[in-house]
Order: structure tokens, then sequence, then C-alpha cells
């Protein structure tokens, strides 16, 4: 996963946290370690509520890699979905409630995996 996210964030971003399931947080300035704020982020906005926007999703394809990036209300969360993890027709519906699946696990275990740290002050 930490391979297919330094593919798939662009170069501007050099701040971010994994969790075990797949839901990356985007990491800026903040008096928090990125470890904690990517917690405070998954804890406040990782629970799927549906009828609010902690249920909704957009999908898009990315150029970087085959599969598609789950986005949410929060601009600093994003699923990376595999086309192995399809396995019928993908669609958006389909496809955006695999990732919100991996962002709510996230929201439960908050697990962290990997973090990325270029220029955090």
């Amino acid at each position: 996963m930490v391979r297919i996210w330094k593919r798939i964030l662009p170069s501007e971003v050099t701040n971010w946290v994994l969790f075990e399931p797949g839901t990356v947080v985007l990491c800026h300035e903040t008096e928090m370690s990125p470890a904690q704020y990517a917690v405070s982020i998954i804890k406040a906005w990782g629970p799927v509520r549906p009828g609010t926007n902690l249920g909704d999703f957009s999908v898009r394809e990315t150029d970087s890699i085959q599969g598609w990036i789950v986005e949410y209300a929060h601009e600093h969360l994003a699923n990376y979905v595999s086309p192995d993890e399809v396995d019928t027709e993908p669609s958006a519906a389909l496809v955006g409630l695999i990732g919100r699946e991996k962002r709510a696990a996230d929201s439960r275990s908050r697990n962290i995996i990997h973090v990325d740290i270029a220029d955090f002050p």
C-alpha cells in the first residue's frame, strides 16, 4: 500500500499517514504530530453515518495506477480500491462502498502502518 500511495499522491503531498486497511490521511501543518493528526481525523471523520456527509463519497480513476481513489467530505481522507477488490463489473457505487468500508474499519482500529514525513515542522 505504501508503494501504491507514493505513486498516486501528487509530489507536493509530502506528509501523510496510512492506516492498516488502507485509509490515507494527508497531514498539514498543525501543532500535533502527523500520527496524532491522522488519528484525530480518522476518529472524527472515519465512522460511516448514512444520510450525513460521513456516508458520502466520490470515486475517481487515477492515471498513475489501475484502480480508483475514493474521496470523502473531509479533503484529507482517501482510500485506494484496486481492481482485484471488485468481483463484479465495477461501478462508482460499488467501488465507493468498498473504500468507505475500509475507512470505517480504520476508524475503529486506528492502526497506523506507515508515516511519511518530508517537511513537517
